[in-house]
Order: C-alpha cells, then sequence, then structure tokens
C-alpha cells in the first residue's frame, strides 16, 4: 500500500529488523494456520510429552515465540532439537553447552507456539491416543523430561502437575498394562532442596510428586516396550557429575 518499513513496524507493532529481513528473503511471516501433518504424529507426541515435563518450556519475549530446553543430557536436548527441527520444518540446532555443563536449544515459531497454546485438552489426547505407537512417543517424551531409573529396580517421574502424573498413569495401564503407585509428594511448596546435578540449592515454588513402578514385570516391560531415550536412564545408571 506504500507504507515504509518504519510505518509498517508502528502499525503491526512488529519490529523494523524483522520486516526487513522479510522482504529481503531471509526469513519469512510464520504462518499463524499451522496444522501437524499426520505423518509427523508420532514426533509431535514425542515432543507433546517433553513439553509436558518441567524440562522444557514455551514462552514470548521481545517478539520471539520460544520453544525451549534445557537438560544435562545431551543426547536428550539433540533428540528433541532434531524432532523440533523436522516438526516444524526449520534447520536443524546443535545444543549448546552452558557454563553449569548442561545442554540447551531454543526454536522459535509464532506458529507453533499459538497452535501449542490454543490446543485443547480433548485435541491433544486425541494426538496422543491416535494409536499405541503415538501413546509410546509421548510417554518416552514425558520420562525422558521427568523421569528415572533405579537400578533397573524402580522406575520413577517427578511433575509438579497432578493431571501429567495421572493421565500417564492411566496410558501406562490401558495400553500397556503397566502399573504404578499413587502420587507421592516428595518436594513441598517452599522447600529447599539440594540439586547435585546443579550444585546448589533451590527453593520449590510448587509441589513436586512422583508415581512409581516397582513390580519387576512391570520395570522390564517399560524398558523394553517404552524406554528411554537417554542411555544411562536405560541402562538405570546414576545422574553424571559435572
Amino acid at each position: 500500500m506504500g507504507y515504509s518499513t518504519r510505518e509498517i513496524s508502528k502499525i503491526t507493532c512488529i519490529p523494523r529488523s524483522t520486516i526487513q529481513h522479510w522482504i529481503k528473503g531471509e526469513s519469512k511471516p510464520p504462518s499463524m494456520r499451522w496444522r501437524p501433518d499426520s505423518k509427523d504424529i508420532e514426533i509431535l507426541s514425542y515432543i507433546l510429552g517433553v513439553l509436558d515435563g518441567d524440562a522444557s518450556s514455551l514462552e514470548t519475549t521481545n517478539y520471539r515465540y520460544k520453544v525451549k530446553l534445557e537438560a544435562i543430557d545431551r543426547e536428550f536436548v539433540d533428540t528433541f532439537s532434531k524432532a523440533l527441527s523436522k516438526l516444524l520444518g526449520k534447520p536443524y540446532k546443535k545444543p549448546i553447552k552452558l557454563g553449569n555443563g548442561r545442554y540447551y536449544i531454543e526454536y522459535h515459531s509464532k506458529a507453533f507456539y499459538t497452535w501449542h497454546k490454543k490446543l485443547t485438552k480433548q485435541e491433544k489426547q486425541k494426538i496422543i491416543e491416535h494409536n499405541k505407537e503415538t501413546v509410546r512417543q509421548y510417554l518416552r517424551g514425558l520420562y525422558d523430561s521427568d523421569g528415572g531409573n533405579y537400578r533397573c529396580k524402580t522406575i520413577s517421574l517427578s511433575n509438579s502437575n497432578d493431571e501429567i502424573l495421572n493421565y500417564a498413569k492411566y496410558l501406562l495401564k490401558k495400553y500397556f498394562n503397566i502399573k504404578t503407585s499413587r502420587p507421592y509428594i516428595v518436594v513441598h511448596k517452599g522447600e529447599e532442596k539440594y540439586f547435585r546435578n546443579r550444585g546448589k540449592n533451590y527453593k520449590a515454588n510448587v509441589e513436586v510428586k512422583n508415581v512409581y513402578i516397582t513390580r519387576r514385570r512391570d520395570v522390564m516391560k517399560f524398558l523394553m516396550e517404552i524406554g528411554f531415550t537417554i542411555k544411562r536412564k536405560q541402562r538405570g545408571e546414576s545422574r553424571r557429575k559435572n
């Protein structure tokens, strides 16, 4: 319509530099009508599992719509990065090693961010429970993020959201006939807890609960039929020290 990039920026509240990148073809505007492709539903289920964990997050700051993951295991962050790259059609990002010995990746997608925020509980469950494989991928993503394996004797899942824990219990029982414990409080809100991998105390902002798989046949079934992407977790080894 003949507007300058400065005028367009004022009207749309989009940074002028971003508009200039679009005009030059260095990047392109996000599609606000992003929808998952049926061929990527297993990848999406894994990503939804990771996003339901406490290690990842979606946030928006300074016109940036971020999907982030920070974790101690490089292979986990790398797997998540490859899955996001394929799902979003973006160049793969290699995990960055932080000063605390943890690994980090960050993708930007307003379209995916908007879609995920508008995703209803029913729509989400329809994706996850599309078939047994999508259920497997969701649980693997969730356990990669928040799960633990103590010497192949006890499988744990830790989360601050009761609904997520109970949904995991339901999926394990319905699709894999794996029995789990009821949720147990492991960290009270306001409690200070020492995190060995970070080398310092953190005060919990929310209550954290665990559910456990303890029967040997159920532990073995979990490891064989669902399992962890993270090899040390799959083998039941202790978390490495930084």
